[in-house]
């Protein structure tokens, strides 16, 4: 465990460190804003909670999409490998679909005309966007498979590294929401977990993506083995 540490370390400049303190700091931030308007009602703007659409929450979300599909437009250019296209689409798509709110207004398309009775609490929307994302995540999966068959070992374990980021947004951002609306569970603390998650995971991903165009496109953190390695039970 400790050679790993310090061939983690090795790869990293400490100053990067600084960046990620930033990012996950104005997280809390608007989580501990979110606390003080919904239990202290002492803010009146609503823009304050992490739910509200185009908030300063959210809005701080689109930004950090926006900087991650730069700096891998910035690796790409470095690297001249073409397999980066495949996430600058990936991320690309997440910005959009937040900005421009595709998968609410893609999912009433899709269920307009449906007859379809919902099962548990979920509204024909839910089902509407559910497909929406089971469809966009089937067509941006093919993408990824193509381009990690076709790229080098280095973008192969650097896409392993951003794929297993992006299924924890897609678990707090689809399935866990999905679980809140289908068996009613505490809205108001489920979203903050929601909400949360994904704010923090989007920060270790444009973290991860900083760095890797600090070294052009030759860092990753090989999570499987990170992971493995942390909680082992062999682990002293």
């Amino acid at each position: 465990m400790q050679t790993f540490c310090n061939d983690l370390k090795a790869k990293i400049d400490p100053a990067s460190y600084i960046f990620l303190l930033l990012l996950v700091g104005a997280d809390f931030t608007f989580v501990v804003i979110h606390f003080l308007y919904k239990f202290t009602h002492n803010m009146e703007c609503s823009l304050f909670c992490l739910t509200t659409d185009r908030g300063y929450a959210e809005i701080f979300q689109y930004i950090k999409y926006f900087w991650i599909v730069i700096l891998l437009i910035y690796i790409l250019r470095k690297t001249k490998n073409t397999s980066y296209i495949s996430w600058i689409l990936v991320f690309a798509f997440f910005f959009c679909d937040d900005a421009f709110q595709l998968h609410t207004k893609i999912g009433y398309y899709l269920i307009r005309n449906s007859q379809i009775n919902p099962p548990f609490h979920l509204r024909l929307l839910d089902i509407g966007e559910f497909v929406y994302f089971i469809i966009s995540g089937a067509v941006l999966m093919g993408l990824i498979v193509w381009a990690y068959i076709r790229g080098g070992q280095i973008f192969k374990k650097i896409s392993i590294d951003v794929l297993m980021l992006v299924l924890v947004i897609v678990f707090f951002g689809v399935f866990l929401d999905i679980f809140h609306v289908a068996f009613r569970l505490n809205g108001v603390w489920l979203s903050i977990i929601e909400d949360t998650g994904e704010m923090i995971v989007s920060s270790l991903i444009l973290w991860y993506v900083y760095v890797l165009s600090v070294n052009k496109g030759v860092f990753h953190l090989n999570l499987p083995i990170m992971f493995r390695k942390l909680f082992s039970r062999n682990n002293p």
